[in-house]
């Protein structure tokens, strides 16, 4: 089992994002943690949000933060994650995953992470632990 704690795309878009609900959240899950890693396809799915909710500059500024890579190590999907993925998308689909879940999962897997940060309460299936604060009041 190595050190590193996976990052999910709720935390990590929060981080940046000083007016997100969760910021506080973020900045809390962050602040001392061990090295994070997170995945090609969660910083896309960062950079779509930003993209959604935001303006150009914000969603470009944060797309050359993430893609550095100071906050958290970029792992890159292979195609052996995306067949894992495809099993756990047939699994957990019902439960609301998504495909980029599931490939974050693989990569959990793949990696031997033993804590994941994410807001998503679907993304925790059987057999992983995820770590949230307590929301705030």
């Amino acid at each position: 089992m190595t050190t590193e704690v996976f990052t999910d795309s709720g935390p990590l878009y929060a981080f940046f994002d000083a007016g997100h609900p969760r910021h506080g959240d973020a900045v809390r899950l962050f602040t001392g943690s061990p090295p994070l890693v997170t995945t090609n396809v969660v910083l896309a799915e960062v950079i779509g949000l930003a993209a959604v909710r935001r303006e150009p500059d914000f969603t470009v500024r944060l797309a050359e933060r993430l893609v550095e890579g100071r906050l958290a190590r970029i792992e890159r999907v292979t195609a052996a994650d995306e067949v894992l993925a495809l099993r756990f998308l047939r699994r957990f689909a019902a439960q609301g995953a998504t495909f980029a879940d599931c490939t974050s999962f693989a990569v959990i897997v793949r990696l031997e992470l033993a804590v994941v940060f994410s807001f998503d309460r679907h993304f925790a299936p059987p057999g992983f632990f995820r770590l949230e604060p307590a929301q705030e009041s």
